[in-house]
C-alpha cells in the first residue's frame, strides 16, 4: 500500500509485494480458521480461532486497490493474484468463493475506474 501512495508512487516495488502476497495467501489456504488440540482422552485443551481467511483477504486487498486503481499494471496483477490463488488447492472450500469475490470487486474497480478515464479523456478531447 506504501508503495503506491502518492508521495511514494512505486509500481515496480507494489508489484513485488504482490508476488510476496501471492506466495503468503497461497500458503494460508493450506490451514484451517479454527483449530482444537485435545489431550489423549480427547478433552480440548487449546481452541484457537485465527483470522476469517475472508476477512484477511479483503483487508490486505482494499487498502492496496485503493492506492493502486490507477495503475492498470498493479491492477492487473492484483487480478492474476486472485485468479491463480482460485487454482490451488484450500482447506476450506469457502476460501474458493472468498477469492472469485474478491475477484469480482477487483474487476469492477478497475472496470470502473477504466470507464472514468475514458469518460474525462473524451471530455477534453484526450482520446
Amino acid at each position: 500500500m506504501k508503495a503506491m501512495s502518492p508521495g511514494i508512487n512505486a509500481p515496480g516495488t507494489a508489484l513485488n509485494a504482490i508476488d510476496y502476497l501471492t506466495h503468503l495467501f497461497s500458503i494460508r489456504m493450506t490451514i484451517n480458521d479454527e483449530a482444537q488440540y485435545q489431550d489423549e482422552d480427547g478433552n480440548v485443551l487449546i481452541y484457537e480461532e485465527a483470522m476469517d481467511f475472508g476477512d484477511l483477504l479483503h483487508d490486505t486487498l482494499y487498502s492496496i486497490s485503493l492506492y493502486s486503481k490507477e495503475n492498470a499494471k498493479v491492477m492487473q496483477r492484483l487480478i492474476h493474484m486472485l485468479q491463480t490463488l482460485q487454482t490451488l488447492p484450500a482447506e476450506k472450500k469457502s476460501y474458493h468463493t472468498d477469492l472469485c469475490r474478491e475477484e469480482q470487486q477487483m474487476q469492477k474497480l478497475a472496470k470502473k475506474h477504466t470507464d472514468d478515464f475514458v469518460s474525462n479523456a473524451k471530455q477534453f478531447n484526450l482520446s
